[in-house]
C-alpha cells in the first residue's frame, strides 16, 4: 500500500510529534502550577481562618462580657459588638450558605 521508505519517514514523524506534545503537556503544567501558587496560598489561609475561629469567637465573647462588668457605659458599642458579633457572623455565614 505504501513504500517502506515513506512509512520510516511517517513514524519518524509521529515519534517527533510525541515527544513535542509530551514536552507542551510538561510546560502546561508547570505553568498552571505557577499560575495555581496564589489560589493555594488563599485556601492555606482561608483553612487556617476556619480553625482559629472558634476560638476568636469565644474570646471575643469573653471580651465582651469583662467589658460590661469593668465600664459598662463606656462601652457599650464595642461590648456590644463582641457579646453579640460572634452569633451575627455565623447566622450570616449559615443563610449565606444556604444560598
Amino acid at each position: 500500500m505504501y513504500p517502506q521508505g515513506e512509512l520510516i519517514h511517517l513514524a519518524r514523524h509521529k515519534r517527533a510529534l510525541r515527544r513535542r506534545l509530551a514536552r507542551q503537556r510538561t510546560e502546561c503544567a508547570e505553568a498552571a502550577g505557577w499560575l495555581l501558587r496564589p489560589v493555594a496560598w488563599v485556601d492555606r489561609a482561608l483553612t487556617h481562618c476556619r480553625r482559629v475561629f472558634p476560638l476568636f469567637n469565644l474570646g471575643a465573647r469573653l471580651l465582651g462580657l469583662l467589658a460590661t462588668r469593668a465600664q459598662p457605659a463606656r462601652f457599650r458599642v464595642l461590648t456590644a459588638l463582641f457579646r453579640w458579633g460572634g452569633l451575627l457572623l455565623g447566622t450570616w455565614r449559615i443563610f449565606g450558605a444556604a444560598r
